[in-house]
């Protein structure tokens, strides 16, 4: 069938059925039936595709308008502010995490675990595997930079985490599972 109007009218079952009888057996009631279907059909079709159309273009539209607003009001922080050659990202007090000697309280691993199950699973990892964790999750040191602290390979340092990781896991899932 190639016109899609009268494909998708007829995969309604009701208007299959009816365009079936209309066809075997031809009355004007079921011809008047059959057209007043269609035509409400068509119109349903019309007011579909014409919201769809007003959705697509007003999408776009606020798209746009998103996009110069967004670009009138970049924020540069490494514009020069006036005439000095100063921005604003020197103005910006420059300090890492770990300088705050506030943020990291924890001094082992297992103070920073609450749940007591996991607690427990932790403690039984060897001490090499918890200062590596402790290192990598608590410190955000990364495994290179780790590798230099412990005098070992880095990839020594990646083994251990993940040996150490799976370790939790399979504990974990065993104990909570099992």
């Amino acid at each position: 069938m190639q016109n899609r109007l009268l494909e998708t009218f007829l995969s309604d079952t009701e208007n299959q059925k009816l365009y079936n009888s209309y066809s075997e057996f031809p009355t004007a009631a079921k011809r008047e039936i059959i057209e007043k279907r269609f035509e409400y059909h068509a119109k349903k079709i019309h007011v579909f595709s014409y919201f769809t159309k007003i959705l697509l273009y007003e999408s776009r539209r606020f798209d746009i308008k998103n996009r110069r607003l967004a670009n009138q009001n970049l924020l540069v922080l490494d514009k020069d502010i006036d005439d000095s050659n100063e921005s604003l990202l020197d103005l910006l007090e420059s300090r890492s995490i770990e300088e705050d000697s506030d943020y990291f309280t924890y001094t082992t691993l297992e103070e920073t675990i609450e749940d007591k199950h996991l607690h427990s699973i932790v403690s039984s990892l060897s001490v090499k595997q918890k200062e590596i964790l402790y290192l990598i999750y608590i410190k955000n040191l990364d495994e290179e930079t780790i590798a230099v602290r412990l005098d070992i390979t880095k990839q020594a340092v990646n083994k251990t985490k993940n040996k150490a990781l799976k370790q939790i896991k399979d504990k974990y899932r065993g104990d909570t599972h099992g």
